[in-house]
């Protein structure tokens, strides 16, 4: 009995572990926002310039993507420090997260993608990239 305990709190703390230092990569791998307003005031909707709304409506939406991404990690660094009560969007986050797939509620909120966490996040940071240099 006594040797199945320290088996499960061995696992349990490299679980621990792993989770830290993932999310430690996430956050400092965090993709910040687009300003949205100072994108509408370069780049004004016009009608001979559709893809100026396109522009606009794409940083809005990742914007929502990324605080949504940032506001379940933060909860779930201060549940795994003991700091927050873990609620089911939290547990539900980290068991995507140990399972390399995307959060529930992020990709109900992102691009349709079917690649695992890891790639995804790069893929992100691609994307937001991109929309960064073509607002200029």
């Amino acid at each position: 009995m006594l040797l199945c305990t320290f088996v499960y709190l061995a696992r349990y703390h490299a679980t621990l572990t792993f989770l830290s230092h993932f999310l430690t990569q996430l956050c400092f791998s965090r993709v910040c926002c687009v300003d949205v307003e100072a994108v509408r005031k370069r780049f004004p909707f016009r009608y001979e310039a559709s893809m100026n709304v396109v522009l606009v409506q794409e940083a809005a939406r990742y914007n929502r993507l990324l605080v949504t991404a940032h506001e379940s990690l933060d909860a779930l660094n201060l549940a795994l420090k003991g700091e927050a009560v873990t609620t089911a969007p939290v547990e539900a986050a980290l068991d995507s997260i140990l399972c390399n797939s995307v959060p529930a509620t992020w990709s109900a909120r992102a691009f349709p993608s079917r690649k695992p966490l890891s790639s995804w996040v790069e893929d992100l940071g691609a994307r937001t990239q991109m929309l960064d240099e073509w607002a200029g």
